[in-house]
């Protein structure tokens, strides 16, 4: 097989151009989807010695790159991941069809065959496409252009069904998909049922080409890496390696281990620290545990989430209740020590805990105690979703509580004065 062999449908200067474009509203909702990086992508040409050579020397059962000079890695899903920043696993992405989805994609794409082509999608993402109708047509473009290109020019009904709700199409696994793809398109092209290439060869090359021990590129832990590969840094790389006049072969540059790559299964360079959103620690749990190990990952991870926050809340209610009334126990003290004084009604307040002393307790009466430790216990039964408002219940058993510490707050501060409290105190 020659260089000039095989076609690909994969448009980096189409998705590039269109990206350009892109409005910032729109890149929002493409960030909604997990599918912002892409925007980033920065090489518009396609090395096709390169690719020819890796797709020459993969193994498709394997799934990994052997070279004829030793070198030899298993591509997964996650290594898609550190290239692209696109979704990591979630629901698989099935190729079934929709008779319904593909009538409403026809309808809003206007599209003149059965499905919508490469340059009818490019030309409806303009600056007033927003919101659902926006999420399935650049999701459809991505596919069509980027992510899993095919040989047919146009948008897969095999994938319509993930756009049935807008709203989960970040919740689609896109890695696994786009590496399904990928390594379906070399196995039909290896075996000659075909003279195109499709899936993303661009990925396939920045995955080959990160291995590659050379100065071309600072050495940086940025994620996702599509933004680094530049048109120029991309044609360095291949010079370098290449060891034929006419592009055919390649090995020359030594390589790096894994474990100073992006796909190292612990990257020594990464961070988990208990700030880190949850997508980060579901991103990082998944890059250390095996691939076949990746759904229980994501089955029992919200639970135990769930379970440290129960964990966490309880453990918390003793050191609170503690601390608390310790800052009860100061007020006596602090209204004995200060200068005695008529007050009137403009400086009803002026017995309260001075800020530089307790910041905690600030002025402004005994309503500074209502976040105590029973309340925020019982902060942690609020709905998990976010959902505001509490019931009448758990309102009355607040106020009953609220009302419990200022008598208390009122019997320490008469303690031992000839004034009887408001409250008895027995």
């Amino acid at each position: 097989m020659a260089e000039q062999d095989f076609a690909t449908k994969l448009s980096l200067r189409k998705f590039m151009a269109t990206a350009q474009h892109v409005t910032l509203d729109q890149r929002q909702l493409a960030r909604s989807m997990g599918l912002d990086h892409l925007l980033d992508l920065k090489c518009d040409t396609l090395p096709r010695g390169v690719v020819h050579y890796l797709a020459s020397n993969f193994d498709v059962p394997s799934r990994a790159i052997e070279l004829p000079n030793g070198f030899k890695f298993t591509i997964t899903p996650y290594c898609i991941h550190q290239v692209l920043g696109i979704p990591l696993g979630g629901k698989t992405i099935e190729k079934k069809q929709n008779p319904a989805l593909r009538s409403l994609i026809a309808q809003q794409t206007k599209c003149k065959g059965n499905y919508p082509t490469i340059n009818e999608l490019d030309n409806l993402i303009q600056p007033g496409l927003d919101g659902d109708s926006f999420k399935r047509i650049f999701t459809m473009y991505a596919l069509t252009v980027l992510l899993c290109p095919s040989s047919h020019g146009a948008a897969s009904p095999d994938y319509y069904h993930i756009l049935e709700d807008p709203e989960q199409i970040g919740s689609f696994d896109f890695c696994t998909a786009v590496l399904d793809k990928l390594v379906a398109s070399i196995d039909s092209y290896k075996a000659g049922a075909t003279t195109v290439l499709g899936g993303d060869l661009l990925t396939l090359t920045i995955i080959y080409f990160e291995f590659l021990d050379t100065d071309i590129m600072p050495v940086t832990s940025k994620r996702p890496r599509i933004s680094l590969w530049t048109s120029e840094i991309v044609a360095e790389y291949e010079r370098r390696d290449c060891t034929s006049s006419d592009k055919l072969l390649y090995g020359r540059l030594p390589t790096k281990h894994v474990s100073e790559t992006p796909f190292g299964q612990i990257n020594t360079q990464s961070k988990v620290t208990l700030g880190a959103s949850y997508d980060e620690l579901l991103q990082f749990t998944l890059s250390i545990v095996p691939e076949e190990n990746h759904q229980m990952v994501l089955d029992e991870l919200p639970k135990i989430m769930h379970s440290m926050q129960n964990e966490l809340f309880d453990s918390m209610q003793h050191v609170l209740a503690k601390n608390f009334m310790n800052l009860l126990k100061l007020m006596p003290s602090m209204h004995s020590s200060s200068p005695s004084k008529k007050q009137n009604s403009t400086d009803k307040d002026s017995s309260c805990v001075p800020i530089s002393v307790a910041p905690t307790v600030p002025c402004g009466s005994h309503f500074s105690l209502q976040m105590t430790s029973t309340t925020l216990a019982e902060g942690k039964e609020d709905n998990p979703e976010g959902k505001q408002g509490q019931n009448v219940a758990q309102g009355r058993k607040q106020s009953t509580t609220f009302l419990q510490l200022k008598k208390q707050s009122h019997c320490l501060k008469y303690k031992g004065r000839t004034t009887k409290p408001p409250y008895p105190c027995s």
